[in-house]
C-alpha cells in the first residue's frame, strides 16, 4: 500500500515538472564570447561622465580668462606704445646753462662760484642735498645705459640729476 503511494507521488511530481531547455551550444575556443545583453550605465560611469563634463567647462573659464587678460595686456601695451613721451629738452638745459656762463663773465668766474650760487642764476632748486654717488650712478664714468633707462622711466629727475652732473662737472 505504501509502495503505490510513492509510486503516486513520483509521478504527480514528474508530470507538475516543466521541462528544462537545453543548453545552447558553447562557441569555438578561438572567437570572443560576444555580448547579448547591454548594461545600464553604473554610477561610477555617471560620476566619470559628469568629471569630465566639469572639467570641459573648467578649461573652457580658463580659455576665457586667459583670453581677457590677454586682450588687456595688448591694450595695456598699445597704450603706453602711443603715450607721448615728455620731452626732455636737453638743447634747452644746455642753452640755458651756457647762457648763465656767458651772463657770469666765462668759464672760470662761473666754475669760482658755489653750487647753489649756480642754482641760483639758473633759477633751479638748491641741489646740495643731492649725493655725488647718485649723480655719478647715471652720468658718472660707468654709468652704462642707466641715464636713458632713467630719462625714460622718470624723466623729471633724469633732467634734475643731469643738471646737478653738469653743474658738479
Amino acid at each position: 500500500m505504501f509502495e503505490n503511494i510513492s509510486d503516486k507521488v513520483n509521478e504527480a511530481l514528474t508530470k507538475q515538472q516543466v521541462p528544462v531547455p537545453p543548453a545552447p551550444a558553447a562557441p569555438p575556443a578561438g572567437d570572443p564570447p560576444a555580448p547579448t545583453v547591454v548594461p545600464e550605465p553604473n554610477e561610477l560611469e555617471i560620476v566619470n561622465a559628469e568629471l569630465t563634463a566639469l572639467k570641459a567647462e573648467r578649461a573652457a573659464e580658463r580659455l576665457a580668462h586667459e583670453s581677457a587678460l590677454t586682450e588687456q595686456r595688448r591694450k595695456t601695451a598699445a597704450a603706453e606704445a602711443h603715450k607721448p613721451k615728455e620731452a626732455l629738452n636737453n638743447g634747452r638745459q644746455d642753452a640755458q646753462l651756457a647762457q648763465a656762463v656767458r651772463d657770469e663773465g666765462g668759464l672760470a668766474l662761473w666754475n669760482r662760484l658755489t653750487e647753489k650760487q649756480k642754482c641760483a642764476k639758473l633759477g633751479v632748486a638748491d641741489t646740495s642735498t643731492i649725493q655725488t654717488a647718485l649723480v655719478e650712478q647715471f652720468f658718472g664714468r660707468n654709468s652704462s645705459s642707466a641715464a636713458v633707462q632713467l630719462a625714460a622711466s622718470d624723466p623729471a629727475q633724469y633732467k634734475l640729476l643731469r643738471l646737478v652732473s653738469k653743474l658738479r662737472g
